[in-house]
């Protein structure tokens, strides 16, 4: 008995976890397809020990070490910034170079906001700036689980376990 219901919380937790991983690989942005191919479910553990880890994972060789950026944003946008609904204090978000003279990213400038002012260039599908504001977070790994009846998915997974 023990053994079953070990096998079908495994299936359950295995299932749920899968379905939010589809949700999140369809929401992730496409640059170079790493970071929607990073994203994978993994149980871990036994019986009321079980662990289910959904997300990029940026050990793999398809690894994404820009998950977080993506996720949350980044500059003025990211969660606890001034348009992110923390801090009022906006001029330490500005993203400027530490090393270099220019950020350069693939892309166009302008969009969401200005990009190192009139100092931006786009040179063969790069941007070059002297500061930006930064990226508007995605949400993917979010919306994924949004997107999943938890609950729901565990029973088909628990119930589908011999």
């Amino acid at each position: 008995m023990g053994a079953a219901l070990e096998r079908g919380a495994e299936g359950g937790l295995l299932r749920a976890g899968s379905v939010i991983e589809k949700n999140a690989q369809d929401e992730a942005p496409i640059d170079t397809g790493s970071l929607r191919s990073s994203i994978k479910c993994t149980v871990r553990g036994k019986g009321t020990k079980m662990v289910v880890t959904i997300g990029p994972n940026v050990k793999s060789k398809d690894g994404a070490p820009y998950d977080v950026y993506q996720e949350f944003g980044t500059g003025v946008f990211k969660e606890g910034s001034w348009l992110g609904g923390g801090s009022k204090f906006i001029g330490g978000n500005i993203i400027r170079p530490r090393k270099a003279k220019a950020l350069a990213w693939r892309g166009k400038p302008g969009g969401w906001g200005r990009a190192g002012g009139a100092t931006t260039k786009s040179h063969g599908g790069m941007v070059f700036a002297k500061w930006t504001r930064g990226t508007k977070p995605k949400k993917y790994m979010q919306k994924g689980i949004e997107q999943t009846d938890v609950p729901a998915e565990f029973c088909r997974g628990f119930n589908a376990t011999k």
